[in-house]
């Protein structure tokens, strides 16, 4: 296995010709990162989840993010990300890379591909301290919470410490989920009806009962294969519907042609995903794909109705046998995030399919 050093100098190679309305296209590790951090440690001990149901036993004695940091006197800063795990000098540079797993969100969130932000954030800030955005001379960062329950959730013990993690869709910035889901034609199934397969049941499937399977369950439209017209009356009225209504929305279309328009250039940017997500996953090979919630879920599954990846057995075969945990904007507590890393960690020591590149 290659070193963390030599891993991110691969995946921050990987060329990036997305890019938003003023041309920027973003480099890898803008849009990327690592699962490690510069200081969260005890007793010059990694910090784990195991660690905190040793010294918080109750749920209700768990602290809040803010109360964690305080209890272990650890910074805000202190999540960052450790800038030797790129250095080849460094120890944690010339470390061997840990693909036991590769984490997967569904989009950037935050203004990634904004120049004027971007020059003030550090190399693979994403997923860190990013809400902090730690603008030029803050001598006082705030805090973002969910950036500690995503340490918390998948870092139960350091089985997953220096992991990959990255985003489906790499350039479509908005953190209301369901802008996405509608622009991209991703349905998450009714919560009442939602059947999932098991991975069993899954691998006897033919290519085209999987296919099928997955249209069945994702929603009526697909936007690798359905007919862009129909797709683009769709998208039109429900944004009109929520102009209408004044709900938030991001964008709003003016006419049946802008919204086609839109709908060709999403097709476009998941066909480009799709290949960056395979130069990922042929750099990190890991062993496991493990995704944030439903709606990166199905994202996921849909990445099997490119061609680029069906072509790919080793990455079929992460996605098939892929683990969902939930978002760690959705755990809501410490003590919830140190039971997902619990799941977690017993999802993938009982998963028999790990992929060998």
């Amino acid at each position: 296995m290659k070193t963390n050093a030599e891993i991110a100098k691969e995946i921050d190679n990987i060329q990036v010709t997305l890019g938003n309305d003023e041309g920027r296209k973003p480099h890898m590790h803008e849009i990327s990162s690592f699962l490690t951090y510069k200081k969260v440690t005890v007793d010059d001990k990694l910090l784990t989840s195991a660690r905190l149901l040793s010294d918080f036993p109750k749920d209700d004695l768990v602290p809040t993010p803010t109360n964690l940091l305080t209890h272990y006197k650890l910074k805000v800063t202190d999540l960052d990300f450790d800038e030797s795990f790129t250095d080849f000098s460094e120890e944690k540079g010339k470390s061997e890379f840990n693909n036991s797993a590769m984490f997967i969100g569904l989009n950037i969130s935050n203004t990634a591909n904004s120049q004027e932000l971007a020059d003030q954030k550090d190399d693979w800030y994403m997923f860190h301290t990013d809400e902090t955005i730690k603008k030029k001379n803050s001598k006082s960062p705030k805090l973002d919470s969910n950036m500690v329950y995503n340490f918390v959730e998948s870092h139960f013990d350091d089985s997953f410490d220096g992991c990959y993690i990255t985003d489906i869709i790499k350039d479509t910035i908005d953190s209301n989920s369901a802008n996405i889901k509608q622009n991209f034609f991703i349905s998450t199934p009714s919560r009442r009806k939602k059947e999932y397969m098991s991975s069993n049941d899954w691998k006897v499937l033919s290519e085209a009962e999987k296919l099928e399977y997955i249209s069945s369950k994702i929603g009526r439209y697909n936007l690798m294969h359905s007919n862009i017209t129909k797709m683009a009356e769709t998208l039109f009225k429900t944004d009109q519907n929520k102009k209408a209504s004044k709900k938030n929305n991001s964008d709003h279309f003016d006419s049946l042609e802008e919204a086609e328009s839109q709908v060709k250039k999403n097709r476009a940017k998941f066909i480009e995903c799709a290949n960056i997500f395979i130069q990922e996953c042929n750099i990190i090979k890991p062993k496991h794909l493990v995704v944030y919630g439903e709606d990166t879920e199905w994202a996921l599954l849909r990445m099997l109705d490119i061609d680029a990846v069906r072509q790919n057995r080793k990455i079929v075969d992460l996605i098939e046998n892929h683990i969902e945990i939930k978002h760690y904007s959705g755990v809501y507590s410490i003590a919830n995030a140190i039971k997902e890393g619990q799941r977690l960690l017993h999802a993938v020591n009982h998963n028999q399919s790990a992929i060998a590149f």
